[in-house]
């Protein structure tokens, strides 16, 4: 569907429209490090309603692969700092 006031089949570039888009959900499905059937699914429909070329969509993936941790499903967790007794002084 185009924007309206622009004629049918004529959009805004992909660099424009979706492409900055596309490249964060990228980033946001890889972001547990894996990538399922669904969410492969949802990003490809998601690309073509918003016309990001094939090339651009995977160039976008691939980056995002590229910065996924390969340990991203282990959280890191804060050390806790020990609470140490306090201890009155003999008198």
């Amino acid at each position: 569907m185009s924007p309206p006031g622009r004629p049918k089949g004529e959009s805004l570039s992909a660099q424009r429209e979706g492409g900055p888009v596309s490249a964060l959900m990228w980033r946001v499905a890889y972001a547990d490090a894996e990538l399922s059937a669904h969410e492969r699914h949802l990003m490809r429909k998601v690309a073509g309603l918003l016309h990001v070329p094939d090339s651009a969509c995977i160039a976008a993936k691939m980056r995002a692969k590229a910065q996924a941790a390969p340990d991203a499903s282990i959280v890191p967790v804060v050390p806790v700092v020990p609470i140490v007794p306090v201890v009155p002084e003999p008198p």
